[in-house]
């Protein structure tokens, strides 16, 4: 079989993306660039259409950083990429000639070109370039890739010892804790679907001994109303963080975040296990959480992302001197703290 038999036609679904271009290499192979600005992290749909089928073997996808400029020659052909992120063996292209490719972005700090490459029946096949950029969704900041000494720098506190080096791949991360409002939502649409109910107060997965958080008959700091088979809001604390929430409860609800977005869900909610190859919502590991909160920074390693020194203008905490401080949990509203204070 000929290479020139086979082409690529890519679809992307991205945050933001300006298209493709047509095929610009004259070669024995179709080779496509792609412009525009593609998250780190971001689902790729395509197919390869080959219009001699017979006698395929497995496709295997290969997806780097760089260009090799000149290619290492191999038995397949010219070999372009010289940092491989991913080696995917995704099946045989079917009698139709039509093969789906399913894959996604790998989660880098960029910017950087994505190069992608097959195998197909021995040899290669240099599917398209793409330009990858640092942004993420909205309402959502890209943590960077790097290594930091996690642990306890300043109290010596013995959970948080010895304090080690880990290297962390960059991840996507909310900017804003999860409101009520938006806790109440996925409340109301898990019971219309008949997957939880409640027991004095406590919302439960449905025939189940997992709670997922309380209400406000159950709590004093609970903010989730629970009437007539409907969630609610107690006045005031619409936009305000989640709070008597559990780690089940906040698996569920990036599952529900998950499904609304397309994206594929990282929870099992039977075994709760976490598959951490999907590209759905979970909760952060308990070292991508103490990257996160230091702001990423660690040189030095500040007590907090600005400075060693507590500072109730940037943080919410006991007597930090924000107008909220009235009655418990003493939170403040999402985002308070991204805009200037309230005159009182």
């Amino acid at each position: 079989m000929r290479l020139s038999f086979i082409y690529a036609l890519f679809i992307f679904v991205s945050i933001a993306s300006s298209g493709y271009s047509s095929p610009t290499d004259a070669g024995p192979y179709d080779h496509i660039y792609a412009t525009g600005y593609f998250t780190p992290g971001s689902p790729i749909t395509g197919k390869i259409v080959c219009a001699n089928p017979a006698g395929m073997q497995p496709v295997e996808l290969f997806i780097g950083r760089h260009l090799r400029c000149p290619p290492l020659n191999t038995m397949f052909g010219d070999f372009y990429i010289s940092s491989v992120f991913s080696h995917q063996t995704l099946g045989t292209i079917p009698s139709s000639g039509v093969l789906e490719i399913p894959t996604t972005l790998p989660v880098v700090s960029g910017p950087y070109d994505l190069y992608i490459q097959a195998v197909i029946e021995g040899p290669l096949s240099n599917l398209f370039v793409m330009e990858v950029r640092d942004f993420a969704p909205a309402g959502m900041v890209m943590i960077p890739e790097g290594d930091y000494d996690m642990g306890d720098h300043h109290d010596g506190l013995i959970d948080a010892l010895p304090v080690h080096n880990v290297n962390i791949d960059a991840f996507l991360m909310d900017i804003h804790e999860v409101s009520n409002w938006q806790y109440c939502d996925f409340l109301n649409h898990a019971f219309g679907l008949g997957l939880i109910e409640v027991t004095d107060g406590v919302v439960y997965k449905k025939n189940d001994t997992e709670s997922f958080c309380d209400t406000t008959s159950a709590s004093n700091y609970s903010r989730i109303t629970w009437n007539n088979g409907i969630f609610g809001v107690t006045r005031g604390k619409y936009n305000h963080p989640m709070v008597t929430v559990t780690w089940y409860g906040a698996a569920a609800f990036a599952n529900w975040r998950s499904y609304q977005a397309g994206l594929n869900p990282c929870y099992n909610l039977t075994t709760w296990e976490c598959d951490f190859s999907a590209n759905g919502y979970r909760l952060p590991t308990e070292a991508e959480w103490e990257k996160a909160a230091r702001g990423a920074e660690h040189s030095p390693y500040y007590r907090f992302p600005w400075g060693d020194t507590a500072d109730g203008s940037v943080a919410n905490y006991v007597n930090s001197g924000d107008p909220y401080e009235t009655t418990p949990p003493y939170t403040t509203p999402v985002e308070y703290y991204c805009r200037p204070a309230p005159v009182n």
